[in-house]
C-alpha cells in the first residue's frame, strides 16, 4: 500500500471538512471540563481516526456529541487511561533520568574537585560523567512510549477493547513493521509542537498585553487604574489560555488523523480478533512455508 503524505493529507482532511474551524472551537471549549472534556475529545478524534484506519473518507463530525456508534464515551475513557498511564511512566522515567545526572555530577565534585580547577580535565570528564545522563535517555524513552501509546490508542480504538491495546507483542510488531511511517506521524507531531506554542504563545500575550496597553494609555498609571486593570486581567488571561487550547486542539486533530493513516496501511479491514495474527504477519507466515 502506498504510504500516505500524513502532514498533507491529515490537515487537507482538517481544513475541508465544512465548518472546521467552529468545530476546532467547540473541541477546545468542551476540553475546559476536567477530565470528563478530555474523554469526549480523545473519543471524538480517535473515532474519526479509526474511520480513516477502515478506509472511509468522512469529514469531521460537526456534532461533537454525536456518538454515532455508541462508543463516543466508552472508547474516549478508555483512551483516556492510557494517556494518563503513558504520561505517568514517561514522566517518572524523565526524573529518574534527571536525578541521576545530579547524582553523577555531584560524584564528580564530591570525588573528583580538581577536575574544576583544571579546565581540560572538566572537559575530558564531562562526556564520562554528564552525557551519560543529561536527560537525553529519559527524553528517548519518553519518545518511544509516546508512540506506544499512540499505537495502544488506535488498537483500542478499532477493538473498543482495552485488552486489545495491552497486546503489547501486537504493538510492537506494527511499529516496527511499519516504523518509518510512525516516525513521519511523530515528526509531524514535533513540528506541530514547536509552531503551535511559538503562534499559541504570541498571540496569548498579545491578546493580555495589547488591552493593558492601551487601558493604561487611555486611564494613566494611577492607583485606580492598577486595581481596575486587575479586573481587567482575569478574562483576559482566561481568553488567552483558550486561545491557546485552540491552537492544541488543532495539532491534536493533526496528529490523531495522521494516526488514522498509518493504521490504515496495515489493511485494517482483513483484521480478526485482536489476538489473531495481524494480515502482514500471515503474509510472512506464508512466504516461510
Amino acid at each position: 500500500m502506498q504510504q500516505p503524505r500524513y502532514f498533507y493529507d491529515s490537515w487537507h482532511d482538517i481544513t475541508s471538512s465544512p465548518g472546521w474551524f467552529v468545530t476546532i472551537l467547540k473541541l477546545a471549549l468542551v476540553l475546559l471540563i476536567p477530565i470528563f472534556g478530555a474523554i469526549v475529545v480523545y473519543g471524538y478524534l480517535y473515532t474519526w481516526a479509526r474511520e480513516r484506519a477502515w478506509g472511509i473518507n468522512q469529514p469531521m463530525p460537526r456534532r461533537i456529541f454525536e456518538n454515532k456508534d455508541g462508543k463516543l464515551y466508552s472508547r474516549g475513557g478508555l483512551i483516556f487511561i492510557i494517556s494518563i498511564i503513558v504520561a505517568a511512566v514517561s514522566s517518572l522515567f524523565l526524573n529518574i533520568d534527571m536525578l541521576a545526572s545530579v547524582t553523577r555530577i555531584s560524584q564528580m565534585l564530591a570525588y573528583s574537585p580538581q577536575s574544576f580547577s583544571d579546565p581540560n580535565v572538566m572537559f575530558s570528564m564531562l562526556p564520562l560523567y554528564v552525557v551519560p545522563h543529561s536527560g537525553l535517555f529519559g527524553m528517548v524513552v519518553s519518545v518511544i512510549l509516546t508512540i506506544v501509546g499512540w499505537i495502544m490508542s488506535m488498537r483500542i480504538a478499532i477493538y473498543d477493547s482495552f485488552n486489545a491495546g495491552f497486546r503489547l507483542d501486537k504493538v510492537w510488531k506494527m511499529l516496527t513493521h511499519n516504523i518509518l511511517g510512525i516516525l513521519k506521524v511523530w515528526l509531524v507531531s514535533f513540528i506541530a509542537t514547536v509552531v503551535v506554542t511559538i503562534i499559541g504563545s504570541i498571540v496569548a500575550c498579545l491578546i493580555v498585553i495589547i488591552p493593558l496597553v492601551v487601558f493604561f494609555a487611555m486611564s494613566g498609571a494611577t492607583v485606580n487604574a492598577a486595581i481596575a486593570a486587575i479586573f481587567l486581567i482575569i478574562p483576559l488571561v482566561l481568553l488567552a489560555v483558550y486561545v491557546a487550547m485552540v491552537f492544541g486542539m488543532i495539532e491534536n486533530a493533526l496528529v490523531i488523523r495522521a494516526l488514522g493513516y498509518w493504521t490504515e496501511t496495515f489493511n485494517v479491514p482483513e483484521w480478526g480478533s485482536y489476538a489473531e495474527p495481524l494480515p502482514f504477519e500471515k503474509d510472512e507466515a506464508a512466504q516461510r512455508l
